[in-house]
């Protein structure tokens, strides 16, 4: 049995106007009572500690969620090709994402750049998408996967995007959408990048 102290981020899909996110500092050694609450929304303190935000408006599962660097927002990437912003306060739709600019196919993952200008969100249709924070509006399309794009990510300077596909990991200049190197690495569902921006890591 594992042993220590885990901090769990959830997306839970309830039904087809409900999300919730939470973060979870838990003990690991009640990890299955801590998931099979968390599921079913019902309160409990069992050597855990949470907080939760109820977010109504997604049509379909929610894939992915990411808070801004300042805590203010929360970003929701939908089944319904839409990304959308909360305000993280009091959970109120700040903004949605999407109509003709955005993604034409459910969207896999978001996530902020390190100084919150930009939010980077990826989707079954092949492409990524650079948003402006601030204007609530499209920078710019990352084309070239030939495949649905399952993971995005920033680089700790926020000067390059990393983007995920059975295809390949594709690196990419944000100021210019300019695409910078291909790792031929297949299937890989997750990327994280070191804080020093030396190492890539994947998930299989």
């Amino acid at each position: 049995m594992m042993h220590g102290i885990g901090v769990f981020e959830f997306a839970c899909h309830l039904s087809a106007e409900r999300v919730t996110a939470m973060k979870v500092l838990c003990d690991l050694q009640t990890w299955r009572s801590a998931l099979f609450i968390v599921g079913f929304l019902l309160p409990f303190n069992i050597r855990c500690a949470f907080a939760d935000t109820i977010l109504k408006g997604h049509r379909g599962f929610v894939h992915d969620v990411a808070y801004s660097p300042d805590g203010s927002l929360l970003a929701s990437a939908g089944w319904d090709s839409t990304v959308r912003l909360w305000n993280s306060s009091d959970g109120k739709l700040v903004a949605t994402l999407g109509g003709s600019s955005g993604h034409e196919k459910y969207v896999w993952s978001v996530s902020f750049s390190p100084d919150g200008r930009y939010l980077l969100s990826c989707a079954g249709d092949h492409f990524a998408k650079v948003w402006d924070v601030a204007n609530r509006s499209l920078v710019r399309t990352l084309r070239g996967h030939r495949w649905a794009v399952r993971h995005c990510t920033f680089s700790s300077d926020g000067l390059s995007a990393f983007t995920s596909s059975s295809d390949g990991i594709r690196m990419w200049e944000v100021s210019s959408g300019e695409q910078i190197r291909h790792f031929d690495l297949s299937a890989a569902a997750a990327i994280a990048v070191s804080p020093d921006g030396s190492t890539l890591a994947t998930g299989h």
